[in-house]
């Protein structure tokens, strides 16, 4: 008997709805989860009064010291400079592009 219900669930996921099935479950669970991550973060925030503590940290010394070296630095080329005048836009396209390629090895 118990092996008639568990091959029953297991043809029915396998063959048409279990992908799909299993998608939105994922999906469903992940929005949740961040919907009570926020919700915990927002309530700690306001719990110990630390709410837009971004706008009135100071920056860690070591921060400033990278980003003045940094500032300092002359360019070489007009790679570097090219780089970081798009130094987003470049990292971002790489993701992507590293996240298409995650996507494709997948699918095949």
């Amino acid at each position: 008997m118990k092996s008639f219900f568990f091959d029953l669930v297991r043809n029915f996921f396998e063959i048409v709805h279990g992908p799909f099935l299993f998608d939105c479950l994922n999906i469903i669970i992940g929005a949740f989860n961040v919907e009570m991550w926020r919700r915990k973060n927002s309530k700690l925030a306001f719990l110990w009064n630390c709410q837009k503590f971004e706008e009135f940290e100071v920056d860690l010394p070591e921060y400033t010291k990278i980003k003045k070296q940094r500032d300092k630095m002359k360019p070489h080329s007009k790679l570097t400079t090219i780089f970081y005048a798009n130094e987003v836009t470049i990292k971002s396209l790489v993701s992507f592009i590293v996240f298409l390629g995650m996507v494709s090895i997948i699918l095949h």
